[in-house]
């Protein structure tokens, strides 16, 4: 961007869009990476606990992250605690997220103004 008055190219401004958006893809793909592990360890607790096959095992973790909701209903003791303790696990670790991600687009928007005045 030039300057109204000299004329000279201000790279700042350039160089500090760069670095907002870098560390908005760094967050993006680190809570990417969350999300896998987290279908990852869902995937295995319905395939251990609810004796499903792997595609089964997929579904009822895909539906549950996604907030459809458990597609079976868990036969046994240790089935029914994975499934109650993945699915409010599910439900704080979204709100974590969204979180963590709203506070970081609005931080780098300079949506938050520090209050200086001393």
């Amino acid at each position: 961007m030039k300057c109204q008055c000299c004329g000279n190219v201000n790279k700042n401004k350039k160089n500090k869009n760069n670095e907002r958006t870098d560390r908005l893809w760094y967050w993006f793909y680190i809570l990417l990476f969350i999300s896998i592990v987290v279908l990852g360890i869902g995937v295995l607790g319905y395939y251990v606990y609810h004796h499903r096959d792997w595609i089964d095992a997929f579904y009822n973790a895909t539906a549950v992250m996604s907030g459809v909701g458990a597609a079976d209903t868990p036969n046994g003791h240790a089935a029914q605690l994975f499934a109650s303790f993945y699915t409010l696990g599910i439900g704080f670790f979204y709100i974590t997220i969204i979180t963590a991600f709203i506070i970081t687009v609005l931080s780098e928007n300079d949506i938050f103004i520090e209050d200086n005045e001393d």
